[in-house]
């Protein structure tokens, strides 16, 4: 009669957790190029629409002063005057490799409570495309979307940058248009009082937000990426676990294990 009392008193304390663990208030954070989908969303509609335009990319790195959202500005002035409008751009965007096993890990992190957020480079309009393209709108609300502002005008789409370059963000992790880090530590943790923060990412902008989780976070990093060397070089200053993965199918495996961690908990 006891072992059935404890046993009992078990399972109703597993479900207490399983409970306040899915009422926790959970992040998940992505970048979006070569982490939610499989390529580098500036380049591939440029490659889709126009592929002679792809060698401008260098010069205008030198002209630009390298400041990248400035020479996509420019980009999309060259394939409008090509004769590509905003629709042949979304039209080329929907095309780009997003897998079902991301699809997966949208799905299942919901399921575990998470709320989720990008955090990116692009921009909006061709975040928003291919959000929508691929039916994956609904996972992410507008406001949790951190990225460089884009808004087309009579065709042409301009895109600026998320951080002004009047007023500089001072992070010598960061290109001048945009610190991830500070979008994650002052938009999302000390806005949200989240309890547990995870990070996707590949690139080395994603570095400094990893910065920025604590020893309850997870950064999932990309193997054989940028972002791996960055925090071999630094790893000393990370608080959270960081757990790397190669591929979709890798980086799903790694949240269901998460998951099934926190159900035993």
């Amino acid at each position: 009669k006891r072992q059935g009392i404890n046993a009992e008193y078990g399972k109703h304390k597993k479900q207490n957790n399983i409970h306040s663990l899915h009422s926790m208030r959970k992040a998940f954070i992505f970048d979006f190029d070569w982490t939610l989908v499989g390529a580098n969303s500036d380049t591939y509609v440029v490659e889709q629409l126009s592929p002679s335009l792809m060698p401008h990319f260098s010069s205008l790195l030198s002209e630009c002063g390298h400041r990248w959202t400035v020479v996509m500005d420019r980009m999309m002035q060259k394939l409008f005057e090509a004769g590509f409008l905003s629709e042949q751009l979304s039209s080329a965007l929907a095309s780009i490799p997003l897998s079902q096993e991301m699809r997966e890990v949208l799905s299942l992190l919901r399921s575990n409570g998470y709320e989720l957020y990008i955090v990116s480079d692009a921009n909006s309009f061709f975040i928003s495309s291919i959000l929508k393209a691929k039916g994956l709108d609904e996972f992410f609300l507008p406001e949790n979307i951190f990225t460089n502002p884009a808004e087309v005008k009579e065709g042409r789409l301009h895109i600026s940058p998320y951080n002004n370059f009047s007023t500089p963000h001072n992070c010598p992790h960061c290109p001048d248009n945009m610190c991830k880090g500070k979008i994650v530590l002052q938009s999302i943790l000390q806005k949200k009082q989240l309890e547990r923060v995870c990070y996707a990412g590949d690139g080395r902008g994603d570095y400094c937000p990893s910065l920025s989780l604590d020893e309850n976070g997870k950064v999932f990093c990309r193997k054989n990426y940028p972002l791996e060397k960055e925090i071999a070089q630094g790893k000393s200053k990370l608080k959270a676990e960081v757990i790397l993965w190669g591929n979709d199918t890798e980086l799903l495996n790694s949240i269901k294990l998460m998951a099934a961690a926190a159900d035993d908990q």
